[in-house]
């Protein structure tokens, strides 16, 4: 029997419209840099789940509702299965699995049932699977597959079967081997296997119908087990085929479709067990991997989830000093850029994210910044919530002597209107508030509004309702903004740094 949580993603041991008036000192504009506002998005925390978790699986169901099952919790594991509702924020009970497993895989089937396979418990990976139905909130056992896993994938195919690759076995020998779930049999068959035996990997259906496998761990231990290799699963055939190497070796990474068809591969752990800020892009057409931007964070065990706008939020993780991170970061495949986003509320890695018909990511669960606690907390990103200032420009005051900053706030129109003050506090920490201003209102905001203290370096944001018309002007010490039934003046992003 393994000890408790010695896994090769390195659980812990215990497992787990409006007129603006913006009048500032004068301030020395000493440096540009990329602003943040075309990613700015805000987490909120949501009702919270009735079992902290970790590892868990987290699907979408054609109902809209998403579907949470088993995990690892503070000192044992969960069988536990809860549903949650964007429409009341809340989570409510769905059942409860055939048997407690973390570090499972769980595949949407074209039924709208769900495929649960592998995983472990207080014993060795097991082989079982067993398929939950929603309709019934049952689950029931279906075919075993030939080998024990956790830490392997399963991806849905074009034709409605699912392959599951690699994982470690019940003796912690990684596997090499791959096999395929047919839902019309209930039964699991061999396929080909892998060119290179993998745990911790990725797995991406490509719009072609093939699979891309990257990455993962050659051992099942904690170091030195990353590899660069990858390849390509072709159904048709049966047959795996080495494609080109990552730049760099990398496991507990994130593979992401792009609208584009290329794959986007951000962090994880490297070979030598450093947390990775590394990202590379796969071009299906020419089976080669480029470098593209680097996070701004280095994280591993993080998620990766393709917004509606195209672009990629990476969210949480462990990090290089730290088991769990509040940080977030978006990629824009335009540009190839990461930038900062909103924080999390909850420092978290090991967690699930997950893309609601809404629009917004739940995000839900993991293990705390201690890495030692399990989460009951969820928390939703709204991606670009609203119009913000925007400006390539950093102001920094460099002048010793108390600033004065002032929005003083009317709004034009003939309805109320909601607007928010966003805050990166030392490019990380997000402080957000919101004010109403009543028709032809005034509002008036200092920094202590926000706030910002004393001695701190805050990025601040402006944001209103979607829809509002926008332009620019220069940045300066005085500007002007006004959001009426014909234009809009807007301010640019300004750092300040209070004495």
């Amino acid at each position: 029997m393994r000890a408790q949580g010695r896994r090769w993603h390195r659980t812990d041991s215990r497992c787990l419209s409006l007129v603006l008036l913006a009048i500032v000192v004068p301030v020395l504009l000493v440096s540009a840099s990329a602003a943040r506002a075309d990613s700015l998005g805000t987490f909120t925390n949501t009702g919270a789940m009735a079992t902290a978790r970790e590892g868990h699986s987290a699907t979408l169901l054609p109902s809209g509702k998403l579907l949470i099952a088993g995990g690892c919790v503070s000192g044992g594991y969960t069988s536990s299965v809860e549903a949650y509702d964007a429409a009341s924020g809340l989570f409510g009970a769905a059942g409860t699995l055939t048997v407690a497993r973390d570090g499972h895989a769980a595949t949407l089937l074209p039924s709208g049932k769900i495929l649960i396979v592998g995983g472990y418990n207080y014993f060795p990976s097991m082989p079982t699977a067993e398929v939950y139905d929603p309709a019934t909130g049952l689950s029931s056992v279906t075919g075993s597959m030939a080998a024990a896993r956790e830490g392997h994938t399963a991806t849905l195919l074009s034709g409605g079967k699912v392959l599951v690759t690699g994982g470690l076995d019940a003796n912690d020998t990684v596997l090499a081997s791959a096999e395929v779930y047919d839902p019309a049999t209930g039964s699991f068959s061999a396929t080909g296997s892998m060119t290179t035996a993998r745990v911790g990997h990725s797995a991406t259906l490509l719009p072609s119908g093939k699979v891309l496998v990257t990455g993962g761990g050659e051992s099942g231990e904690e170091s030195s087990f990353a590899i660069a290799t990858a390849e390509v699963y072709d159904p048709a055939t049966g047959v795996f085929s080495a494609t080109g190497t990552l730049t760099t070796a990398r496991a507990a990474h994130s593979a992401t479709l792009l609208p584009n068809g290329k794959v986007l591969v951000t962090g994880g752990w490297g070979a030598d067990g450093a947390t990775l800020a590394t990202a590379e892009v796969y071009d299906p057409d020419t089976g080669v991997f480029s470098t593209t931007g680097t996070l701004t964070t280095a994280r591993a065990a993080h998620s990766a989830t393709l917004l509606p706008n195209g672009k990629v939020l990476m969210a949480g993780g462990s990090g290089t000093e730290s088991p769990a991170l509040t940080t977030a970061e978006v990629y824009n495949p335009a540009t190839g850029v990461f930038s900062a986003t909103g924080a999390l509320t909850t420092a978290r890695a090991g967690h699930s994210a997950t893309l609601l018909p809404n629009g917004k990511v739940l995000v839900a669960g993991g293990k705390d910044a201690s890495g030692k606690v399990s989460l009951t907390s969820a928390e939703v990103y709204t991606p670009n919530p609203s119009t913000c200032s925007v400006f390539p420009f950093t102001g920094v005051l460099t002048q010793p002597f108390p600033l004065t900053f002032a929005l003083i706030l009317q709004n034009y129109r003939n309805d109320p209107m909601t607007f928010t003050v966003v805050a990166f506090i030392g490019g990380t920490q997000q402080r957000t508030k919101d004010f109403r201003i009543e028709p032809d209102g005034f509002l008036g905001l200092s920094p202590a509004d926000i706030p910002i203290l004393p001695g701190e370096l805050a990025d601040v944001y402006v944001c209103w309702p979607a829809g509002a018309p926008d332009a620019l002007v220069p940045p300066g010490a005085l500007m002007f903004l006004s959001i009426g039934n014909s234009y809009v003046l807007e301010i640019p992003v300004v750092s300040f740094l209070l004495p």
